[in-house]
C-alpha cells in the first residue's frame, strides 16, 4: 500500500488553502485585523481551525466550525478556479507506474478534509488515481488516519496488508514521518515541501527513503516490486 500527502508531495496550491481557511473565518465571524500565525504544514485542517480560532479567543463549538469549514471549501473551489496551482515534478509518471503494478494499492494519507482533497486533486484531474483515503476529519491526529486508510483500504478492495512494512507513507513534512514511525511503516519523505530550516528537521527523523521528488522515485518502484 502506498498512502500519498496532498499538498506539497502531489501538488503545490500556492496557498490557496491557508487564504480559503482565513477569508473563512472572516465571512463567518467578521474577524477583521492580521490573522494570528500558526502553522499549515502537515496539520490536519480542522486542528488549523480549532488553533486559529482559540488564538482569537473563541471557545471549541463544533457547530461553529462545521459552518467555517463549508465556507473554507467554497472559498477553496473559487481559489483554485482562478489559480489552480501545479502538478510536482514525477507525481504523473509515478502515479502511471503504479497503476501498472497490481500488487500495489494506491490511497491518499492527508490533512485535508475529503471534500478539500477532492478539489484540489480534481483541478488537475489526480483525484481517480486513489482508489481509497484517510482524511483530516477522519481522526483527531493525523497518526490516527493510518488505521482508517487500511480499513477503507479493505472496504474498497476485499484486500488486506499483512504487514505494515507492506505499507509506505509518503510526505513533504516531519508530521508524515511521524505517521509511518507510530505505526511501523515505511516512511519516504519528498523535499518538495519544506524551507530551508524545515528540511533539515525532515532529514533529521531519518526517513527510510528520501526523494528531492517523485521524479527521484527509482528506489520506491524497487522497494515495491521486491
Amino acid at each position: 500500500m502506498v498512502l500519498f500527502d496532498v499538498d506539497n508531495t502531489l501538488t503545490a496550491s500556492g496557498g490557496a488553502g491557508m487564504r480559503a481557511l482565513e477569508g473563512a473565518l472572516v465571512d463567518v465571524i467578521g474577524h477583521a485585523g492580521p490573522m494570528p500565525k500558526v502553522a499549515y504544514a502537515g496539520r490536519t485542517d480542522p486542528h488549523i481551525l480549532a488553533e486559529l480560532l482559540t488564538r482569537l479567543g473563541r471557545a471549541r463549538d463544533a457547530a461553529l466550525e462545521a459552518i467555517i469549514m463549508t465556507r473554507y471549501l467554497e472559498r477553496l473551489e473559487d481559489e483554485l478556479a482562478r489559480a489552480p496551482g501545479r502538478v510536482l515534478p514525477g507525481v504523473g509518471a509515478l502515479l502511471a507506474a503504479l497503476a501498472d503494478r497490481a500488487h500495489v494499492a494506491v490511497g491518499l494519507l492527508t490533512g485535508n478534509v475529503a471534500r478539500g482533497a477532492e478539489v484540489k486533486l480534481r483541478a488537475h484531474g489526480l483525484w481517480d488515481a486513489f482508489a481509497f483515503g484517510a482524511f483530516g476529519d477522519d481522526a483527531e491526529t493525523r497518526p490516527g488516519l493510518l488505521p482508517v486508510a487500511l480499513d477503507r483500504h479493505r472496504a474498497a478492495t476485499g484486500r488486506h496488508v499483512s504487514a505494515m512494512a507492506d505499507v509506505f507513507v509518503i510526505g513533504d513534512t516531519v508530521h508524515d514521518v511521524a505517521v509511518a514511525r507510530t505505526h511501523g511503516a515505511v516512511a519516504v519523505a519528498v523535499g518538495t515541501g519544506a524551507p530551508h530550516q524545515e528540511r533539515q528537521a525532515l532529514l533529521a527523523t531519518a526517513p527510510d527513503l528520501f526523494h528531492e521528488d517523485l521524479g527521484d522515485a527509482a528506489a520506491l518502484l524497487d522497494a515495491l516490486d521486491a
